[in-house]
């Protein structure tokens, strides 16, 4: 009997002793997945944020290639709507002020013409009028003349 209940005795301290060992090594383990998965979210967070770099160079990039295809548009003669609008407005207004200018011209004209028949007719009345003054003239010196050798 007393050899039976060494006998348990033993066998409950190695058990013990066994149990010890398995939770220690279960902690260890714990402890070893523990930092592994620390590492594993390290890791994740920088591919996270390397990502998210990623993908701000791509938007940025994109949007880069949005400005130069806009310029790019706009010296291939390319406009908006908006522009369209204002620039046909403005094509509409610099029209109208041209056939002003040009009703302007044609009026000028016109009124340049008969200023110039008016004065070529002036002209022509003053060389009429000074002929005639001249041989009026002409006909009182003789006919003072012949007054005065007749007296």
């Amino acid at each position: 009997k007393q050899w039976y209940q060494r006998r348990v005795a033993i066998t409950a301290g190695e058990v013990l002793q066994h149990l010890k060992t398995r939770a220690s090594n279960k902690q260890a383990e714990i402890h070893g997945s523990q930092a592994a998965s620390k590492n594993l979210s390290s890791k994740l967070n920088k591919i996270d944020q390397e990502a998210l770099k990623q993908h701000e160079i791509i938007y940025n990039q994109d949007f880069q290639l949005q400005v130069l295809e806009r310029k790019v548009a706009r010296l291939q003669g390319e406009r908006s709507d908006e522009e369209r609008e204002a620039l046909a407005e403005k094509i509409k207004l610099l029209n109208q002020q041209y056939e002003n200018l040009a009703d302007t011209k044609v009026f000028l004209e016109d009124q340049m013409k008969k200023l110039n028949d008016d004065l070529r007719r002036g002209e022509r009345e003053l060389s009429k009028s000074t002929g005639e003054k001249d041989y009026l003239a002409t006909k009182i010196d003789e006919l003072n003349l012949h007054n005065d050798s007749s007296q």
